[in-house]
């Protein structure tokens, strides 16, 4: 569990992740749906679980995570390239988070919220990787912090949905926010 799935170039890259316990793996394979085959690629250079994917110019960003059990978050961001099956290490986010909500926006790749703090609770806060600059920038927090959530932009706007607003699975909300940028 834990992993992350990244589609690119007609394949679907399976990333990341843990077995039961504190584990995390730093398996990379692909799945070719056209001859329903799993090849292996290039492991993630620290292995670990609930990162966020994005796909861009033909490459996966991966962008936080976690190392084993709570609150090992990391802020790592890696570049996986598959004309060369490598690795490349790019800034880190801000604030090392995993299970945040995230989706590409205006050129940037958000990171919103984020389980759990090590004096317990989510993350409040909003970042993004802006690609033009290769630089993160910093947003106003959430309005209630939360993790285990969904992002997605749609008519120029970037919506956030759900989510729980306590460590694990306590505080369930079914709201929908909006981040407003001018």
């Amino acid at each position: 569990g834990g992993g992350v799935l990244a589609a690119l170039g007609g394949m679907i890259h399976a990333i990341g992740g843990r077995p039961m316990g504190n584990d995390v793996f730093g398996t990379h394979e692909v799945y070719d749906p056209a001859t329903n085959a799993w090849h292996l690629a290039a492991p993630l250079p620290a292995p670990r679980d609930h990162a966020s994917a994005f796909v861009v110019d033909d490459k996966i960003h991966l962008i936080g995570g976690r190392l084993g059990a709570n609150p090992s978050n990391v802020g790592l961001h890696d570049i996986y390239d598959p004309a060369t099956d490598s690795w490349q290490s790019a800034p880190p986010m801000i604030t090392g988070r995993s299970s945040v909500a995230f989706a590409e926006y205006r050129g940037m790749l958000f990171v919103a919220g984020g389980e759990c703090k090590e004096e317990g609770g989510p993350y409040d806060e909003v970042e993004a990787y802006d690609l033009r600059t290769g630089s993160w920038l910093s947003f106003p927090p959430l309005p209630q912090a939360r993790h285990a959530f969904a992002a997605g932009s749609a008519d120029d706007k970037l919506f956030f949905f759900g989510g729980s607003t306590h460590c694990g699975g306590a505080g369930k909300v079914d709201d929908t926010l909006r981040l407003n940028l001018q």
